[in-house]
């Protein structure tokens, strides 16, 4: 069959076709009777064919191009459409993202080991060689003197430019970018998660100790928990998922390594994707109560709420088990 032939017998499909898919696309496809669904079925997995054939033997990019859009108007009809389950996802957030937190415990203990202990090695180098702080500690951490902003938060005044404010803003920022650096870095072998993870935690470290020289730890911790543990423990979470591309990567367990990566990625993004909620969490304790300073909220009151935030968020990581636990509590 030439060219001209082929289009000739074919072109009144095609445009058969186009008059449905105008239909479709205006009304949806719930509009055709039973007849026409059959028909619109029957064109469409002609033009496919034509498709093909025209790409083997026509040359022609023209005619390729234009039966190459129909084909695709009418995949867009006819293939089912990914729906947003709303029970579905509250679900995997209330259940689902729980559990693989359970299961992968063991690399988030070293994440956390890692983000602490970066956190007591900062303390203790700036508490050693106090100008080491200086190279620890961004800049704009230092460039008001502890004292002086505890007085500032007591009187009331509020601090040029709203340092405050833009401080919250970029350490909320700060955070997420390393949530997700932590996990991406674990295709370097988990390398540049330990360091990450390391390395943020020396700079609270320094920070720390900057505020506890001047005699202001209980300060610094009454400002810094509240809203810092539910974002240490998402960084802890981003770095465990980052530890489990590694994992696939080092230790694929007899399968092919790139099979083990892509099994390995997919709870890795479910562990990443399910911190979302704690973020927003600590992102609003962040830019409420955690900047609300004594006299207006005590310190006590700002530490137990720490506490409690904190007993809330372990117990939502934990619910799978408490869950467990009580029901094997009410069966005896």
């Amino acid at each position: 069959m030439d060219l001209a032939q082929f289009v000739n017998e074919k072109r009144h499909r095609w445009e058969s076709l186009e008059r449905l898919l105008q239909i479709a696309e205006t009304q949806g496809v719930g509009v055709f009777s039973i007849e026409e669904g059959k028909a619109f079925i029957r064109l469409y997995r002609l033009a496919s064919s034509d498709l093909a054939w025209s790409q083997t033997h026509a040359g022609l990019s023209e005619l390729v191009d234009y039966l190459n859009r129909l084909v695709a108007r009418a995949y867009a009809q006819v293939a089912p459409r990914p729906k947003l389950r709303v029970g579905a996802l509250f679900l995997f957030f209330l259940e689902g993202f729980p559990k693989h937190f359970i299961r992968e415990w063991r690399l988030f203990v070293l994440a956390g080991g890692l983000f602490l202990g970066g956190a007591g090695f900062g303390y203790l180098a700036a508490h050693s060689n106090p100008e080491l702080a200086h190279h620890i500690i961004p800049e704009e951490h230092l460039q008001e003197d502890p004292t002086q902003r505890a007085q500032r938060e007591a009187t009331g005044e509020v601090a040029a430019g709203d340092r405050q404010v833009l401080f919250a803003s970029f350490l909320f920022t700060h955070n997420i970018q390393v949530a997700i650096l932590c996990f991406c870095m674990g295709l370097t072998l988990g390398i540049g998660t330990a360091v990450l993870l390391f390395l943020n935690g020396v700079l609270l470290g320094g920070l720390a100790w900057v505020y506890a020289q001047k005699g202001l730890f209980a300060w610094f911790c009454a400002w810094i928990l509240p809203h810092g543990i539910p974002e240490i423990t998402v960084i802890c979470i981003a770095g465990a998922a980052g530890f489990l591309l590694a994992r696939g990567i080092v230790s694929p367990k007899g399968k092919k390594r790139g099979a083990a990566l892509y099994e390995a990625s997919k709870t890795a993004t479910q562990l990443l994707l399910g911190t979302f909620p704690l973020f927003v969490y600590a992102g609003v304790i962040e830019a409420t109560l955690s900047q609300i300073h004594p006299p207006k909220l005590s310190m006590a009151f700002k530490l137990s709420f720490a506490l409690f935030s904190g007993l809330l968020v372990y117990a939502y990581l934990l619910s799978p088990l408490l869950r467990g636990a009580w029901r094997h509590f009410k069966v005896k």
